[in-house]
């Protein structure tokens, strides 16, 4: 009976499957998820008026409902893409035609990419976090621009090697003392070629190849040798990466972590602002 127990909950969660001994997330649902997060995101967009949650008042043991305000969400005139996700919607249309005429939008990479834009987000595909910390604690001036450019140009000459990541941003930073210039930097891995990409990685070719970028500078070679010159972290949530992108820039960073001074050098493609 117990098994038969367990089978019926395998059954009622539809969201997921038993794949050679492990439980996995059925990819349908995951599209589904994104449906309903686009649902909730545009009918949100086109509300010029909304009523705040109701807020709890503890010395009355009640909660007290504000009065409708602003929507700093709305944006009339919906784009195009908008405007047919909206349409998709009309009472008069099957249910499962609206889902089919979603899932062909975000099927489409022009499509989503527009859908995005106009609701300010970042599609996620896994990205990878890469720190550099060169070897040159308190012998390099981190406001000397040819550092800088050394630096800078080490990490475009890696990314720029091959089509291994979409989209990339990255900065360079002074540290606590400000004398140790080092970078971060997130890479949104291509989803096209994911596999390859995270062999390089797993393997550790990535750090031979930033290695080979900075060796162009004769006589500093070993800049990049020990176990934590370069270090990589694996972003495989939306959170986490959002994470790592805001903290790329200095005021983003909570009182006891900043930096000696801020360099305001954050560079790069993924849509992202200081806020």
């Amino acid at each position: 009976m117990k098994g038969i127990e367990g089978l019926k909950g395998m059954v009622q969660n539809t969201n997921q499957i038993l794949d050679a001994g492990q439980i996995k997330i059925c990819p349908e649902v995951i599209n589904m998820t994104e449906i309903r997060r686009i649902d909730k995101l545009i009918r949100r967009s086109q509300l010029e008026y909304i009523k705040p949650d109701p807020m709890w008042d503890s010395d009355e043991d009640d909660y007290i409902h504000l009065d409708e305000i602003r929507n700093e969400d709305y944006k009339p005139n919906p784009n195009g893409v908008a405007r047919k996700w909206i349409e998709a919607d009309d009472i008069m249309m099957n249910p499962d035609i609206a889902k089919f005429q979603k899932e062909r939008i975000l099927a489409d990479p022009n499509l989503k990419k527009s859908l995005y834009g106009f609701l300010g987000l970042i599609p996620f595909n896994p990205c990878v976090m890469i720190n550099i910390s060169p070897n040159w604690k308190g012998k390099v001036d981190p406001k000397d621009y040819h550092w800088q450019a050394l630096l800078a140009d080490t990490i475009q000459t890696y990314l720029k090697s091959c089509d291994r990541y979409t989209k990339w941003q990255y900065c360079l930073e002074c540290g606590g003392d400000g004398d140790f210039l080092h970078a971060h930097i997130v890479a949104e891995i291509n989803p096209a070629i994911h596999k390859s990409v995270m062999t390089h990685i797993n393997k550790g070719n990535h750090k031979y190849e930033i290695i080979k970028a900075l060796k162009k500078l004769k006589g500093d070679e070993g800049l990049l040798k020990g176990k934590f010159a370069i270090q990589r972290i694996l972003l495989n949530t939306e959170t986490l990466r959002d994470d790592k992108l805001k903290y790329l820039f200095e005021t983003n960073k909570p009182e006891g972590h900043q930096y000696k001074y801020d360099m305001d050098l954050v560079v790069g493609d993924f849509i992202t602002s200081k806020e």
